[in-house]
């Protein structure tokens, strides 16, 4: 940590868990009242306070590390969390958020996982949350990169697993792809995106254009097209996220390609993928494509797996009415494994980023580029020249005639 500990102890009002407990008793609400509830109250202990931005806190059941951990870059510091339990601890997990929010958004699902005797590691990404780094310029490599340094916060004697929702979904599922040797003892995804719902893909010709310009043109800003309605049918938790300053829909051009280039990359090498897995997703989610969820489960080469979906679940079902399901479903899938899982061990430098290409395909593809824009240039040059006129043979070939006389009177 880059910021000195403070040893505070939160008093009885702020405690958490006192809050929760004061929700169970007295709360006659239905279950969605209930999760908003529980997730504002932690939530609220760091927002009111902005002494509790970096510190360590002491709870009834476990103790908070917040701070800044340094990342992989030119003065990069990624802001970390870590919920550690006193009693006997079981695993860690670390948990990836998803694009455009941050590592606060799951401190529920953190509470819950810390209470039953799991370490629990969170981070915001580089361009996420309060963590630094250029807002939605990231690549699936830096990413995999930070992934690295939150993991080698982790204690060695104890199983490690990896949660990642959406986008974090598809970022574990990749790491672990590209090290099959890391000792992890499993992965979680909820709503991991490993493909985009049919309404939402792009076409080819738009695909093309993003992987083929998106590093030259990495400073131009799109739209992620997510609108928030698509996201939980909690209509409350709608409004919480239009008044979340840290939640960022936009990103630049390259990030956009190497996410797109990250969810070609899954279902065709899902064999490569052999960890335990939990697969979760909603089947009413617009946002990313459980069918592509299933699809990973059936083709993945792990002899542990599971899938789980929602009916009526969307997209942020840790934020729904499914949320207490969900976690009771991770937490259990977590707890069955953790005895007989092998400690994580030491962490060896992993590979990161998605499998490079050949060179000669990528030049191949540059050719084929270049012969695409000469001849659109051609055909729009000479549209007005007799040979257009004859029929469409000769309007497909007169380019290459007019190459051919410009050769021959250059000679």
């Amino acid at each position: 940590m880059s910021n000195p500990k403070q040893d505070l102890e939160i008093s009885e009002d702020q405690d958490i868990t006192k809050k929760f407990k004061r929700v169970n008793e007295n709360d006659q609400d239905d279950g969605r009242d209930h999760q908003k509830k529980l997730h504002d109250n932690i939530n609220s202990i760091f927002d009111e306070d902005r002494e509790k931005f970096i510190g360590e806190f002491t709870c009834k059941d476990y103790t908070i590390i917040r701070g800044y951990i340094n990342g992989n870059g030119k003065q990069l510091r990624l802001y970390y969390t870590k919920l550690e339990p006193f009693a006997v601890k079981k695993a860690t997990v670390c948990i990836i958020h998803g694009f455009g929010e941050h590592s606060g958004r799951f401190l529920h699902i953190a509470d819950q996982l810390a209470k039953a005797g799991c370490v629990v590691q969170l981070m915001d990404l580089r361009g996420f949350g309060y963590s630094g780094g250029p807002r939605g310029a990231s690549t699936i490599e830096e990413l995999h990169q930070d992934i690295q340094v939150l993991l080698k916060q982790a204690n060695k004697d104890l199983p490690l697993y990896l949660y990642g929702h959406s986008m974090g979904g598809l970022l574990v599922i990749t790491l672990a792809m590209r090290n099959p040797v890391l000792n992890i003892a499993g992965v979680i995804t909820t709503s991991a995106l490993i493909g985009f719902p049919k309404d939402r893909k792009m076409n080819f010709f738009k695909a093309y254009l993003v992987k083929a310009l998106g590093k030259k043109l990495e400073d131009i800003v799109i739209n992620s097209m997510i609108h928030p309605t698509a996201l939980t049918k909690n209509n409350e938790y709608i409004k919480k996220c239009f008044g979340d300053r840290l939640m960022i829909p936009f990103l630049g051009m390259n990030m956009a390609k190497s996410i797109l280039e990250g969810t070609e990359y899954v279902l065709p090498n899902a064999f490569k993928f052999s960890f335990p897995c939990l697969v979760i997703h909603g089947q009413k989610d617009m946002v990313t494509n459980h069918y592509d969820s299933i699809a990973f489960y059936n083709k993945c080469s792990s002899k542990d797996k599971t899938l789980k979906l929602f009916e009526n679940g969307y997209h942020e079902m840790q934020h729904d009415e499914e949320c207490d399901e969900l976690i009771e479903t991770v937490k259990d899938w977590i707890l069955k494994r953790a005895d007989r899982a092998k400690p994580l061990g030491l962490i060896t430098k992993l590979k990161c980023g998605l499998e490079s290409k050949k060179q000669g395909s990528k030049i191949k593809k540059f050719i084929i580029f270049l012969i695409i824009v000469v001849y659109c240039y051609y055909l729009f040059k000479f549209r007005n020249h007799p040979l257009f006129q004859k029929s469409f043979k000769y309007w497909i070939i007169s380019p290459l005639i007019n190459l051919y006389i410009q050769y021959k009177m250059l000679g």
